[in-house]
């Protein structure tokens, strides 16, 4: 692994593995969730439902934020802000955006859960109701708990990230869901326990974030002196006026970023989640249900990939806007290597295994190993070439991001309607994947043409290769001769070997 700088690949180095431990954490709780809604409903039609309806509650989440989250990371971490200043301000100006929409979205759900109550009473829809608003009057909360974590994160502190978002809510809702199978295995029972931690989760993070709080008494004057310093650093690079908080210039910017960001996050939940919906609409809820327990190893995957990100964000900031694209280049490689060593092999058993763990959700959930197949490809292909949002976000390359999502996001709907009423789940699977690949091979050729960045190196080859036998060969030749066991102790022999040669390769650099 390559050291760019000690100290700060060191911070990096603590912040991925923090966020990967949270990660886990929540891989296991959401697991568990999925696990208990497939199997304390009486019907795969509810359990369809359920992650229909949460499936859309996240997609108005996540396109509610408008992108805060990067925004308030990329421009707090710019500068340093001791007192909180810039912190307060730029989320003030994200929430003075954001309020009326999740306001107006509110009402909408409400209006909404009224109607169905009134003219399909006796549905499933109906008996749904209460569930939906339920999520219409948390979504505010949702919609702000991410926009508040981003504080810390853009101060290099992912602790509170880690603990309330990858490991408090997650085990909240896993907690409930068990005590909603054993006492009210319902629609809105097993949805109420997925929501609910959703409002502790927000008030915690608020307790957890002093830079949104003033400094007060003995700590005021130190609090001023960084804020005047700040403010020299900021004139010094013309983005604001010496003495101000955040100068009108910045400001300016950060609202431009904000709406750039708007339409790249209502594209990516769409990637994520409307597949879910449209399987629902076109082929019932039933296949929604199977697709969606099907793919829970996708989200594995990504809170790996999130996990780095996270991690790196905020050091990519730093050196696009000090050190240049070569630092920039170097902090890819690494990052990209770190993903191929975490998440290829987990992705080749997931497709070996597939048979066997898809069976956990119950005996209807086990005729999906092809979907499984197609989007580990996929998955691959992503984590193979790295964090490309993050990459365009640092380089400035928001009209591309933009650009690459309308195109993805067509080509998944695209297929999507071609292909589901045929093929079912199996068909939403081939649009998603389609989308992912082309998502992260564009921007790839970009980087490439453009700035002679790319994520391929030495370290990445050795790591791609150790995956290959670790997570693909061993397993698979398991199977050949003994089945689901073999496959199983051909994985664990695959793990162990993989650790060592991970172990053996640590300091090393990139090129």
């Amino acid at each position: 692994m390559t050291e760019p700088k000690g100290g700060s690949m060191r911070a990096l180095r603590r912040g991925s593995m923090l966020n990967l431990f949270g990660a886990g954490v929540t891989t296991i709780c959401q697991l568990g969730v999925a696990m208990a809604t497939t199997r304390g409903l009486a019907s795969q039609d509810a359990a369809g439902v359920v992650f229909t309806l949460t499936s859309a509650f996240l997609i108005a989440a996540t396109i509610l934020r408008l992108g805060s989250p990067t925004a308030l990371v990329l421009f707090v971490a710019r500068t340093p802000d001791e007192d909180g200043a810039r912190s307060r301000r730029f989320l003030s100006i994200a929430v003075r955006v954001i309020a009326p929409l999740v306001a107006g979205v509110v009402v909408i759900t409400l209006g909404a859960a009224g109607w169905a109550v009134k003219y399909a009473p006796d549905s499933l829809v109906g008996e749904a109701t209460p569930l939906v608003i339920a999520l219409g009057l948390t979504l505010p909360f949702a919609v702000l708990l991410d926009a508040i974590l981003s504080i810390s994160r853009g101060h290099h502190d992912m602790r509170p990230t880690v603990a309330i978002e990858r490991i408090g809510r997650p085990a909240s809702q896993l907690l409930l869901s068990g005590a909603a199978i054993l006492w009210w295995p319902t629609v809105l029972g097993m949805g109420l326990a997925w929501v609910l931690p959703y409002l502790p989760a927000f008030l915690v993070a608020i307790r957890a974030t002093p830079w949104l709080r003033r400094p007060r008494g003995r700590h005021t004057a130190r609090a001023q002196a960084a804020r005047v310093r700040a403010a020299g650093v900021r004139a010094a690079e013309g983005r604001a006026e010496v003495g101000s908080e955040v100068g009108p210039e910045e400001v300016a910017e950060f609202r431009s970023f904000l709406w750039a960001r708007t339409f790249i996050a209502f594209s990516q939940v769409l990637f994520a989640r409307l597949d879910v919906v449209l399987l629902a609409a076109l082929t019932g809820p039933a296949a929604a249900a199977l697709y969606t327990a099907a793919t829970r190893f996708v989200v594995v995957a990504q809170l790996i990939q999130q996990s780095i990100s996270t991690a790196f964000e905020p050091g990519l900031a730093k050196a696009s806007a000090s050190e240049g694209p070569a630092a920039i280049g170097r902090l890819y490689k690494t990052g990209t290597t770190w993903l191929v060593w975490l998440a290829w092999p987990f992705l080749l058993v997931i497709a070996v295994l597939a048979p066997w763990w898809l069976k956990v959700f119950g005996s209807g959930y086990a005729q999906a190993p092809d979907v499984v197949a197609v989007l580990v490809f996929a998955m691959m292909v992503s984590t193979g070439i790295g964090t490309v949002e993050v990459m365009l976000n640092v380089a400035g390359r928001a009209r591309s991001l933009v650009s690459y999502n309308i195109a993805g996001l067509i080509i998944m709907v695209g297929v999507d309607l071609l292909l589901i009423p045929r093929l079912g789940a199996l068909g939403a699977a081939i649009g998603w994947a389609a989308t992912i690949c082309f998502k992260n091979i564009a921007p790839l050729i970009e980087f490439r043409l453009r700035m002679g960045i790319y994520p391929f190196s030495p370290a990445w080859a050795v790591a791609a290769v150790t995956s290959l036998v670790c997570g693909g060969a061993l397993p698979l030749a398991g199977r050949w001769f003994a089945g689901g066991l073999g496959a199983s102790v051909g994985a664990v022999a695959g793990a162990g070997v993989c650790a060592a040669a991970l172990w053996r390769r640590r300091g090393l650099r990139q090129s």
